[in-house]
């Protein structure tokens, strides 16, 4: 598991997205990630910028 600096701020956005999500889709692939630290790493290691 990653104990690095920023761990906690993508675990804490992926739980503050399966809190809040709406979208029955996006509702499945979030319960899809859960316990899997990769997966979430993955989605929400850093902010989007467009």
């Amino acid at each position: 598991m990653d104990t690095g600096e920023g761990a906690m701020d993508y675990i804490e956005q992926y739980r503050l997205w399966c809190q809040k999500v709406k979208d029955q889709e996006l509702e499945a692939e979030l319960v899809s990630m859960e316990g899997n630290i990769s997966a979430i790493k993955d989605a929400f290691y850093r902010d989007l910028s467009y």
